[in-house]
Parts: C-alpha cells; sequence; structure tokens
C-alpha cells in the first residue's frame, strides 16, 4: 500500500513537478524501509516553500482515477515480479532477510498488491495522513526562521502522532556463521552470486566508522583484482 501511495502520489506530481526541475528544483519520495516514507526536497532556497507546499498538498489529498489506479498497479506488480530476477538482488536480499526478519519477502508483497482495490486504497490514504510522525531536517543556505517556516508548512496539512521505530538490523553473535542458500528465481539463469558479509562491532561508535572506511579502502583494489583479473572467480567482483 505505501509503495502503490507512493507511486500515485509521484505521478500525480509529474507534470508541475517537472516544470519545478527545469526551474532546478529537485524532490523524491521513497519507501524508508518500516520506518515510514522519506522526502527529499531540494533546490534554490528562496522557492523550496512552493515545492514543498506542492508536494505535502498533494500528499494529503491525492486526486486520481480508476484508469490510473490500474495503470500504477500494473507498474507495481511487474517491480515485484522482476526484483530478485537478478542472482545479485537475489543475494542482498538473501542477506538483508537474515539481518532484518521484519522486512517482508517481495514475493509475498506482489499476492498482497494483487489484492489491493481502489476502496483499500483510499482507506490507507486516510489512515496515513492522520497517523504518524514527521521529522524534519534542514540543511544550506537557510535562516532559522525560514527554516521553521518550511517545516511548519510541512505539517500544516497533515496531522500525525508518535509511532513506534522497528530495530534496523540484527546483531549476529560472536563468531556465528550463518549460510543461506537459494536456487534462481528464473529457473533459465545461468548465472549465480555469492554475498559474503562480516560483521563488525558498534557501527556507533566514530573510531569504528573510522576503521571500517580504512579497512574498505585497503580491500577494495585486491579484492577485485585477485577475484576477477587473477583467478577470474565472476565478472562482477566488488567489495
Amino acid at each position: 500500500l505505501t509503495h502503490m501511495f507512493i507511486k500515485i502520489l509521484e505521478d500525480v506530481l509529474c507534470e508541475e513537478a517537472y516544470l519545478a526541475d527545469m526551474a532546478g528544483l529537485q524532490y523524491s519520495i521513497h519507501k524508508d524501509g518500516h520506518q515510514g516514507i522519506d522526502f527529499r526536497i531540494e533546490g534554490f532556497h528562496e522557492k523550496l516553500v512552493d515545492l514543498i507546499s506542492l508536494v505535502f498538498s498533494h500528499f494529503s489529498n491525492l486526486e486520481y482515477t480508476v484508469e490510473d489506479f490500474n495503470r500504477i498497479k500494473e507498474v507495481v506488480q511487474r517491480h515485484y515480479a522482476n526484483v530478485l530476477l537478478k542472482p545479485t538482488k537475489h543475494a542482498s536480499f538473501l542477506r538483508l532477510h537474515t539481518l532484518r526478519h521484519h522486512d517482508a519477502d517481495p514475493r509475498d508483497i506482489l499476492e498482497e498488491v494483487k489484492t489491493i482495490e481502489m476502496d483499500d486504497m483510499k482507506r490507507f490514504e486516510e489512515a496515513l495522513t492522520s497517523k504518524g510522525h514527521l521529522t524534519s531536517l534542514i540543511i544550506g543556505n537557510c535562516t532559522e526562521q525560514h527554516a521553521l517556516e518550511l517545516s511548519r508548512i510541512s505539517m500544516s496539512s497533515i496531522g500525525f502522532s508518535v509511532f513506534d521505530r522497528i530495530p534496523c538490523c540484527d546483531v549476529l553473535k560472536v563468531r556465528s556463521d550463518v549460510l543461506r542458500r537459494e536456487i534462481a528465481i528464473n529457473p533459465l539463469e545461468e548465472n549465480s552470486c555469492v554475498e559474503y558479509y562480516v560483521q563488525f562491532d558498534s557501527a556507533l561508535s566514530a573510531r569504528n566508522r573510522a576503521l571500517l572506511d580504512l579497512i574498505d579502502q585497503l580491500i577494495y583494489e585486491p579484492c577485485y583484482n585477485i577475484l576477477r583479473t587473477q583467478k577470474q572467480l565472476g565478472y562482477m567482483v566488488s567489495s
């Protein structure tokens, strides 16, 4: 439902947002895992208020036809039907699903999308605009007064209540090994993919983040050179 909502909102905004894009103002809308919806709006600070007003006015009052709904539903169905077809995408999904058990399988989501009707969408829109929590982060050439004004405009058309956050990731037990192996989704697929994941200590530590970045730099070149160039184990190799 969230994915459908975002695609409908993008469709409604398409024509006016294109004109804004030509004038140097951009926006993007993403489904932020189980946490909610992430809006990113950027451009000339004196005109941001116009684009924010446009996006959130449509957010709180979506208008679309049955034909629009059916067209977008087909697009979303195709997305979930194809998202795991490439072995690289499938391998990344298996790793994330192992660490975040609350993440739904795209194949399960596809079955749900098939059952969604326009009445379901309308009920979901009402719930979405009446429940939730909005956090604003404003960066750039902007005074405190202007930043507060942008936040107020974002909130003016939607009233939210607090919601519970879901943990982003499981921490594996020390020295534990987890292996997940699945057959490719496409029975005609001739390629395989291995994704090897090592979990370090707490990433909340600035020192650990710095050490991890350093290790990342040291591993990057030999990983590609040895596995792809010398041993020729795969065409796509990265760390």
